[in-house]
């Protein structure tokens, strides 16, 4: 039975138009048959003010999330390490990996490499395979285009949507450290990610159509299109830390998140 291996893709569109199901498929390095977790991410993403979910996540239980990103050459390498191209169409396209740790609040430990294609608008394919701890470990020793740790907590709600409630959940980070080493960042920053089943559902949540009502204060930052939203990529964020750029862009993001709460 295959198991979804990406427990925070709570809502997780299949691209029924990509490759076939790898739930027992045999990559590479892996000397044992695991299941991939393979999808459509359909994701909208905002940056909120801290002060903005103090009251929402104060005393709620949270998972801490370790994110550590590949250089352009590595990626490749581990595209034939795992044998992509002979499971996933196009798999010249996934030009982004992230190793990943998470522990949750109840002290479990999960550990996942991600190939992650090229985004269009708020849609992006992308591949995870689960890893041992040890495998992981030896992944860490690789990943040199920085890091990240923050922690995850989820606060439930709904969106309306042809005259029914559907449930989504929105996975509040605060990125506490940050760069290559991992570094503690002078002042967090937080967002929001809220996955989702069909571009439909986003569009009704770009249109108010929720539960969320913090997402009144916060910014759509989900295409990436300001200079800000560009610099302030977690992959960004991860190789440079909170430098001069990534500063600055903090700042244009809050001032502009100002201007929502007046």
């Amino acid at each position: 039975m295959a198991r979804d291996f990406n427990r925070n893709s709570r809502n997780e569109h299949r691209d029924s138009s990509g490759p076939p199901d790898l739930s027992q498929a045999s990559f590479g390095k892996t000397s044992h048959s695991i299941a991939i977790s393979q999808s459509t991410e359909i994701e909208l993403k905002f940056f909120v003010p801290a002060q903005t979910l103090e009251s929402l996540i104060k005393d709620k239980s949270f998972d801490v999330l370790e994110q550590h990103y590949f250089s352009r050459d590595e990626v490749k390498k581990l595209r034939l390490e795992y044998s992509l191209h002979e499971h996933v169409e196009n798999s010249h396209e996934f030009r982004v990996a992230r190793v990943r740790q998470t522990k949750t609040h109840s002290g479990e430990r999960s550990y996942l490499i991600e190939f992650k294609g090229k985004k269009e608008d708020i849609c992006r394919r992308e591949y995870g395979i689960p890893l041992s701890r040890k495998e992981y470990r030896e992944l860490l020793e690789r990943a040199s285009a920085g890091s990240v740790e923050k922690r995850r907590f989820e606060i439930e709600g709904h969106i309306e949507h042809n005259g029914s409630y559907v449930r989504a959940v929105a996975q509040v980070d605060v990125i506490l450290k940050a760069g290559r080493p991992l570094t503690p960042l002078a002042t967090s920053l937080t967002t929001v990610d809220i996955e989702l089943s069909s571009v439909e559902l986003a569009e009704a949540l770009r249109k108010g159509k929720h539960s969320f009502s913090f997402l009144e204060r916060c910014l759509d930052i989900s295409a990436d299109e300001t200079e800000a939203g560009k610099s302030l990529t977690t992959r960004k964020l991860a190789k440079y830390g909170l430098d001069k750029e990534r500063r600055d862009a903090l700042r244009e993001l809050e001032n502009l998140a100002k201007r929502l709460s007046v």
